[in-house]
């Protein structure tokens, strides 16, 4: 893995090509928390599975014959990964890392990291670097027991983080999730782990609150909008 110079170089270059290429007013905003446990089902996906977003949505494209035309359809674009920078930032400076459900599904959000990386593998070091970018913020943060580990990491974050940081939108989700949503996501997602037989369920059981949830968050979205 290269070095965290390295790293943030070529996210910079890619941010500057992703603001070339996307207009302002296509930016995504994604709840931090939701996105983490996006990442952390993509784990459990089928090896090739990319991301689509959209409409503020993280989507799962799996792998098939027609997985590349989809995406040409729909204007999919690899930088559109870039939208992940900004929820991962604000998920590990606000959430809570004392609650062992938050930290199970940062873990696994590394998991799902490393999978994604695979599926672009071939495509583009850009997008590989900012996803060891995003991997190394979420470690970093887990790892803070260790105080060079939470130098680094604040450097990392407060480097890299992009001009919508500090729009009124960061703190529209501050109450999105329940605790005990949070601990129930989190007993799923471990099930998944014990009982491999019954994924599926737990995984559109998982799927379904989410879909709530993001449903919600467009409607916070919506309303910040109107007094914006």
């Amino acid at each position: 893995m290269l070095g965290s110079i390295d790293i943030i170089k070529s996210v910079y270059e890619g941010l500057n090509i992703y603001r070339k290429n996307f207009p302002t007013e296509h930016r995504q905003i994604l709840d931090p928390l939701t996105t983490m446990i996006k990442l952390a089902i993509l784990g459990y996906k089928p090896q090739g599975t990319k991301l689509a977003i959209d409409n503020n949505k993280i989507y799962f494209q799996e792998p098939s014959f027609t997985q590349g035309l989809l995406r040409w359809a729909y204007g999919n674009k690899r930088y559109e990964l870039h939208h992940l920078l900004n929820p991962i930032i604000k998920a590990v400076k606000r959430c809570d890392l004392t609650n062992p459900s938050i930290r199970s599904i940062f873990t696994l959000a590394i998991n799902g990291l490393e999978r994604l990386k695979s599926s672009y593998n071939n495509n583009s070091s850009v997008v590989i670097h900012s996803l060891d970018l995003y991997t190394t913020i979420i470690s970093n943060v887990l790892a803070n027991d260790k105080e060079e580990n939470r130098i680094k990491n604040n450097s990392l974050i407060y480097t890299v983080q992009d001009d919508d940081e500090i729009q009124n939108n960061i703190s529209i989700f501050s109450n999105l999730w329940l605790d005990e949503e949070i601990n129930l996501v989190a007993k799923m997602l471990h099930q998944i782990e014990t009982t491999k037989n019954d994924a599926k369920t737990y995984l559109d059981a998982i799927n379904t609150i989410l879909l709530m949830k993001e449903d919600r968050a467009n409607v916070l979205i919506a309303e910040l909008s109107d007094r914006l």
